[in-house]
């Protein structure tokens, strides 16, 4: 009886060490999160049942670092577990610091063959109480499924300044599943889809583009087009053009090419500049006249059911610009609002725009929609509703700004920038033959296949600034004067995802974690407090209950 009284007490121990050996390796947790910030999306779900080979993460993120890096860190070792619990295949995880104990030779040539594999480090710089402390860190992962390499990176820079680390890390933590779900998703599918951005009609350099190149080449595999010269094996091979501010016309035989490119299926975002005038055209003070702009693509985006009129848009809800003033000698920079750079405003009913920063533009024009048969238009992208339609030609000048505004003249609403464009367009070129210089044979159709479109009525908005010495660009949608992130880049990003993919992430880069950052003054003036509360109040619970159990045990056996 004793032996058997003995056996049953282990048993709450046995049970106690199994439990803790199987949540070891399948944790369990409950998501009361509003945000469900710890619960996998579907779509992920859906990527991870389809795996085909097993996959081995290495996370780079490792040693000792700033807390908040350890935040991410401890994010995105909880988000790979979730994966490997739901997957249809092994997925083993690592976590390294690949500098650790090495010396500066040692480390330098690490730092350079980790760089051929696409993992490259960051310096950060935070204050501690002893001073401030620098250190180089690697924000990144490479997943490994035996054939080929992808690397992740782990934080997203949401602004072009200083990093701002709680918010920089909340908003990673906040992308981490679409970070690793999207690099998944490219290495299953093997072959990147290509983008192509048009040249030849006075489109911006790559200098001007190199941020959209570089932000889009870690799913796509991104250059430039030139539709006088691509052949037809070439077109087929792209599944977005993007043609960003052309400011001459294409030719019949080009459009020719683009016409073939849409009836087959491609995807096509157009960002047009209707009215040619540019901020250093109005650098000197002078007036310059803002003349209407001929590209020749009236007709095709008018059987779309798109029509951009020859005006610009005023906007009271305007982007910042710096304007001298002062006395001469003692001039000073001041940042006012330049109502021919109209704030962008996303429409939160659809996947591109949804939780999107508004964006920002520079002297966009108005974008009217015509009644078509089979072509279902959502208005994506608008202004304010305090504006004022400027019909081109007209004299503009940056001595407007030191002038009173007339608030009671911008009552024309809401005006439309930016158009997606569902459905099935009818060709330009069906019932006319094909222009002069055409060498191949390109199939006709009356009618394209099922097929989406964007149009935006701004040719800056996927353009980067560069910086003073015009060599380094800057974060697309940067602003550096008003030091302010706008929501260019996701926009191009979430715009080119859902033309290009079957089965596009947008909710994962959609999604959104609520900050909740802790008060630092207050914190350190009551540490005291909570020290006692963590710390103090159990410890002397628990001594009051020795003491307690300690008489009571004599105050028993004394009787």
């Amino acid at each position: 009886m004793v032996n058997k009284i003995k056996i049953l007490s282990f048993w709450p121990f046995i049970l106690l060490l199994l439990g803790l050996i199987f949540f070891e390796y399948y944790p369990l947790r409950f998501d009361f999160t509003q945000d469900k910030r710890f619960s996998l999306r579907k779509e992920t779900l859906a990527l991870l049942d389809s795996l085909e080979k097993p996959l081995h993460i290495t996370v780079y993120l490792d040693g000792d670092m700033h807390p908040s890096f350890k935040r991410l860190q401890q994010a995105t070792e909880a988000l790979l577990i979730d994966y490997r619990q739901v997957a249809n295949k092994t997925i083993q995880i690592s976590f390294v610091d690949p500098l650790a104990g090495m010396n500066l030779e040692k480390q330098s040539e690490v730092i350079q063959n980790l760089g051929t594999v696409g993992i490259r480090p960051i310096q950060i710089y935070f204050t501690r109480d002893e001073g401030v402390t620098q250190k180089l860190i690697f924000p990144m992962a490479l997943i490994d499924d035996g054939e080929s390499l992808i690397p992740v990176n782990l934080l997203s820079k949401i602004s072009g300044s200083a990093t701002r680390y709680e918010e920089n890390i909340n908003s990673s933590i906040a992308q981490l599943e679409y970070s690793f779900s999207s690099r998944i998703q490219a290495l299953k599918n093997r072959e990147l889809p290509r983008i192509g951005f048009t040249e030849g009609h006075g489109e911006p350099d790559n200098r001007y583009l190199l941020d959209a190149f570089r932000s889009l080449s870690e799913s796509y595999l991104v250059g430039r087009v030139d539709l006088q010269k691509i052949q037809k094996s070439g077109l087929d091979s792209l599944k977005v053009l993007v043609i960003a501010q052309p400011k001459n016309a294409f030719s019949e035989l080009e459009k020719y090419k683009l016409d073939y490119f849409i009836q087959q299926g491609g995807r096509v975002i157009w960002a047009l500049d209707k009215v040619q005038i540019s901020l250093a055209d109005l650098q000197s003070g002078d007036y310059k006249l803002a003349q209407p702009s001929d590209l020749n693509l009236d007709d095709m985006l008018f059987e779309f059911g798109i029509r951009i009129p020859a005006n610009l848009v005023s906007d009271l809800n305007a982007a910042p610009i710096p304007i001298t003033s002062g006395e001469l000698g003692q001039n000073s920079i001041q940042l006012l609002p330049w109502v021919y750079f109209p704030i962008g405003i996303p429409d939160i009913s659809h996947k591109i725009s949804y939780k999107i920063d508004p964006l920002k533009l520079q002297f966009a024009s108005t974008i009217d929609t015509l009644q078509t048969t089979g072509i279902k238009k959502s208005v994506i992208l608008k202004t304010s509703g305090r504006t004022k339609v400027m019909p081109a030609p007209f004299p503009l000048s940056l001595q407007l700004i030191g002038k009173k505004i007339a608030s009671e003249e911008y009552q024309a609403g809401e005006q439309t920038l930016g158009v997606l464009l569902e459905g099935n367009f009818k060709s330009s070129f069906f019932f006319r033959g094909a222009p002069e210089g055409i060498m191949e044979t390109f199939p006709k159709r009356d009618i394209s296949v099922f097929n989406k479109m964007i149009v935006i009525s701004d040719g800056d908005v996927f353009t980067n600034d560069l910086d003073e010495e015009e060599e380094n660009p800057k974060t697309l949608g940067y602003d550096s004067f008003s030091d302010t992130q706008y929501g260019n880049k996701a926009f191009l990003l979430n715009a080119i995802d859902y033309l290009a993919l079957d089965r596009p992430l947008l909710e994962l880069r959609n999604r959104e974690v609520q900050l909740r950052l802790i008060d630092k003054v207050k914190a350190k003036s009551s540490k005291w407090i909570w020290q006692f509360w963590g710390f103090g109040l159990p410890l002397i619970m628990l001594i009051t209950l020795v003491i307690f159990q300690h008489y009571y045990r004599m105050y028993r056996y004394a009787k």
